[in-house]
């Protein structure tokens, strides 16, 4: 069995929670990526190019919700609120927290974050990188930085 860790982020309103980010990843088996792909494609309204759960009204937020809990996948979040720090350093402790868990626990392969700008993208693999160095995590685990619209399941 063969699974992928589909991930984006979140940062909250600053005034409803200061210095929060939060990591979610849907983990899904291969096997039925593709029924998970097209439910979530058939979410979206005609002129939307992907998802976004900020963009969306109250009412549509619940359908949405709705439709990602039935779908077959394991979902696992991380949260860190650290009011003094950095966005990205909020990420990479996000990240230092689950990609070995990942690995280790669920047996996740292939790990599939939002696109950001290249740059972030490049930190996203060099923390992957210092992970296996310091012997965190093994060397199974594979990172890649699809484009929102291109991967519904982000």
């Amino acid at each position: 069995m063969t699974s992928t860790a589909y991930g984006d982020e979140s940062e909250p309103d600053e005034r409803l929670a200061p210095g929060t980010y939060v990591l979610a990843l849907a983990l899904i088996d291969d096997a039925v990526a593709e029924d998970c792909r097209e439910s979530m494609r058939a979410a979206k309204l005609p002129a939307q190019r992907k998802l976004h759960f900020h963009s969306e009204g109250r009412r549509r937020r619940h359908e949405l919700v709705a439709r990602v809990a039935e779908l077959e996948a394991v979902h696992l979040v991380a949260v860190r609120t650290a009011a003094q720090e950095h966005s990205e350093r909020r990420r990479r402790m996000c990240l230092k927290a689950v990609l070995p868990e990942l690995e280790y626990k669920f047996g996740i392969d292939q790990v599939a974050l939002e696109a950001r700008e290249r740059r972030q993208n490049e930190r996203d693999l060099a923390l992957l990188v210092q992970l296996r160095s310091s012997r965190s995590m093994g060397s199974s685990l594979r990172m890649n930085h699809p484009r929102g619209p291109v991967e519904p399941l982000l």
